[in-house]
């Protein structure tokens, strides 16, 4: 904004007419500067500031603000920013902006009568040096047409002219003459060459001095290109492509002053607002444009071409014509789709079996320009788990049953489980009892996938026979009995209960087997066959709660440490209560002294009894807790 206000002053000082000594040997390229001083909004007749509209921008007279000149007549020297010329009070023409924005804006002058006045000014910075430019402004003679016939009449005048910032050199100027009151527009530019200079002021001078009749003007769309080489894309297409679509483009430049050159590739997909560059500039040529990824639209695409290393300066490049390409949207058709596990989908000849989104372009013939994509949503689905828990060969015992299950049944699936390939009536749960050995299978459903499981072979097995060989015969608790088994087939396996009968007599497993037992029960024996098939069988152990004790019929109390005592061998269970001894003459020699060893064979005043026959008398108990009498003879030997 600020680069095209200074260059509305700098076509104004220099002068309006001519394209002064410099011409362009190429084109005229893109806008440096293109000043068109903004929008109003239909409402207020004048805008300030200046520096808002028109950034940069300065001019030599009174700028009146939004509250417009005093009095509402705009008297000479003075200026404003309005949307028509009438509202200045001096009866001036109604034509609007050349923009043609709505409510667009122009910039007002009473023109000062004083000759060489700078009244407008814009300094245009960042320039390539050596670079021929040309500044342009609009410019609208105000007074009506019936003015001129006023012979102190004066016609706005000016002169258009570029100046060296620093050393204030005149570049270049052009005269405007006397511009027409027609109500119309009129274009008036100046051509320069700005040389080594970088900054250069653009400024309007005012050559109309006089009575100050008249004089009255306004500039508008104020505008400076720089000649640049003639620049075509190639091929320079207006033309549709669809989706996918590659195209390679050529950068045709003449009469290039670039040495070396480089060139930037950029594509629009707004129309022009915004153009994105395409990899960083290089002394390529060539450029490929993939319509891949973008979306449907208008996209144009052109080139940049300037001195290496400047094309990133706007000022310092050539821009070329556009090629513009519609990118048509594929026809496009989901499809969703599964397959189960291990399967496959066929998607127009791609043989698929993982989960994905896939796509394809589908063309029904020569006349089908983009054809019809296809997007494809596979989805597998997981097939039921069949495997039967357990290994693949099992026994099965002689009447008994035997569980097959599915090790991880899925929610959902149904099963069938099959003998020797054949349905079993009725069996659909994820668990089977067979009594019959034989080769089964089951198969699932799950959501519409099936599966079946490896076959598990199912072997009958024989019982062992179970027969306890036992002598019936009624022995004393604790006693030692023997139980055994009829032999079976190696590998047999025996195992007898109550363990405890049998635990401290060689244990509870074996063929034969040895226990002692406290009171009557029952022994069991049960016999596992090699495959773990097993058979029982029982008998009671006999034994009754007290048998007679064991008394020794003589001793020898001659301290050799054998047999010094007489005492009763008393068996497990049995417990002595009293022991008499008496002599032959009935005479009591011991009377449970010392119960716990027994009678030393000597009197209770510690003399030696003779050897011969002595009579003894002793009660004892049994497990069953009565009190039993024993009485016998004894020999005392010396």
């Amino acid at each position: 904004m600020t680069r095209s206000l200074l260059l509305i002053w700098a076509l104004f000082a220099a002068g309006i007419s001519l394209y002064a000594q410099n011409s362009c040997n190429g084109v005229w390229g893109q806008y440096l500067v293109n000043q068109t001083f903004g929008q109003g909004n239909g409402t207020d007749p004048w805008y300030a500031p200046l520096a808002t509209y028109a950034p940069g921008a300065s001019t030599s007279t009174t700028f009146v603000g939004v509250a417009g000149p005093p009095g509402g007549v705009l008297v000479d020297n003075f200026s404003g920013l309005v949307q028509v010329p009438t509202v200045s009070g001096q009866g001036w023409v109604t034509t609007t902006d050349h923009t043609g924005n709505p409510n667009g804006l122009m910039f007002l002058i009473n023109a000062p009568s004083t000759a060489a006045t700078v009244f407008f000014e814009y300094t245009m910075n960042d320039l390539c040096p050596n670079t021929t430019l040309k500044l342009s402004v609009w410019i609208l003679n105000v007074n009506p047409p019936s003015l001129t016939s006023n012979p102190i009449y004066q016609y706005p005048n000016m002169t258009l002219r570029a100046v060296d910032v620093v050393s204030n050199a005149v570049l270049g100027s052009s005269e405007s003459g006397d511009v027409a009151a027609d109500e119309a527009w009129h274009q008036y530019s100046v051509v320069f060459n700005n040389g080594a200079s970088t900054s250069i002021k653009l400024q309007l001078v005012n050559n109309s001095v006089g009575s100050g009749y008249g004089n009255d003007l306004a500039i508008d769309d104020i505008t400076v290109q720089p000649c640049v080489p003639e620049s075509h894309i190639l091929p320079k297409l207006n033309s549709t492509v669809c989706q996918n679509t590659i195209i390679n483009f050529d950068a045709n430049v003449i009469n290039s002053p670039y040495n070396p050159a480089e060139y930037q590739w950029q594509y629009s997909a707004d129309n022009g607002l915004t153009w994105l560059n395409q990899g960083p500039a290089s002394a390529a040529t060539s450029y490929t444009f993939n319509t891949a990824g973008l979306t449907p639209g208008t996209y144009m695409v052109r080139f940049m071409t300037g001195p290496q290393g400047l094309t990133g300066n706007y000022n310092c490049v050539a821009v070329s014509d556009t090629s513009v390409i519609e990118v048509a949207e594929f026809p496009h058709t989901t499809v969703n789709a599964s397959v189960c596990l291990g399967n496959t989908y066929n998607f127009y000849g791609r043989y698929l079996g993982l989960a994905g989104t896939y796509d394809t372009l589908i063309k029904s013939g020569p006349a089908d320009l983009c054809g019809t994509l296809y997007t494809l949503n596979l989805a597998v689905k997981p097939r039921p788990d069949v495997a039967i828990a357990g290994p693949e060969k099992q026994d099965l015992c002689a009447g008994d049953t035997l569980s097959l299950a599915v090790g991880r049944p899925d929610a959902g699936a149904t099963y069938q489980w099959m003998l020797e390939r054949t349905a079993i009536t009725g069996e659909t749960g994820s668990v089977y009892k067979t009594a019959t050995g034989g080769s089964y299978r089951v198969a699932g459903l799950l959501d519409g996938c099936a599966d079946t499981s490896l076959r598990v072979l199912v072997s009958e097995r024989a019982l062992p026979e179970a027969a306890i060989l036992y002598d019936p015969v009624s022995r004393c608790t604790y006693d030692t009995l023997e139980f055994s088994a009829v032999p079976q087939v190696g590998g047999s396996y025996y195992n007898w209960a109550p363990e405890k009968a049998f635990r401290m007599l060689g244990g509870a497993e074996g063929l034969s087997v040895h226990g002692s037992f406290k009171e009557e029960q029952m022994v069991y024996l049960t016999v596992y066959s090699p495959y773990g098939c097993h058979a029982t069988d029982s008998v009671k152990a006999l034994v009754h709660a007290c048998c007679q004790a064991l008394v020794p019929t003589a001793f020898s109390p001659n301290n050799d440490g054998l047999n010094d005592y007489f005492r009763p061998a008393l068996k497990p269970g049995q417990e002595l209560v009293t022991l008499k001894v008496f002599d032959r003459y009935g005479k009591l020699v011991y009377d449970n002294g010392n119960i716990q060893k027994g009678w030393n064979g000597c009197y209770k005043n510690g003399a030696a009894a003779n050897a011969g026959t002595y009579m003894y008398i002793m009660s004892y108990t049994c497990d069953d807790k009565k009190v039993y009498e024993l009485k016998g003879d004894l020999t005392l030997l010396r």
